[in-house]
């Protein structure tokens, strides 16, 4: 039986630091998206240009946490542009 992506990433958030649920909350929006678009594993591997394999790898976690460069790929896939930001600590407290 399928697990649900509730059940995949249960086991990182119980033990989740922040740097694994930045990961987590990236892929968990990424995942919605596909869906959202209503493409398949199999779309956004050809999008992305890597097989469809890998696409069900990053989404099942089975391997561990995706790269910065997975997520690059699989964020452009599905019509994301995916940043990182930096913000001090002290712009991060007025907000």
């Amino acid at each position: 039986m399928a697990r649900t992506w509730n059940e995949i990433t249960a086991d990182y958030r119980s033990n989740a630091n922040p740097e694994t649920m930045l990961i987590v909350d990236a892929l968990t929006e990424l995942v919605v998206r596909r869906i959202d678009l209503g493409l398949t594993q199999a779309e956004v591997a050809k999008r992305a240009n890597v097989p469809q394999s890998t696409i069900a790898r990053i989404e099942s976690l089975n391997k561990g946490l995706p790269s910065l460069k997975s997520l690059v790929k699989y964020a452009n896939a599905v019509e994301i542009d995916l940043r990182l930001a930096l913000i001090p600590f002290e712009d991060e407290a007025k907000n």
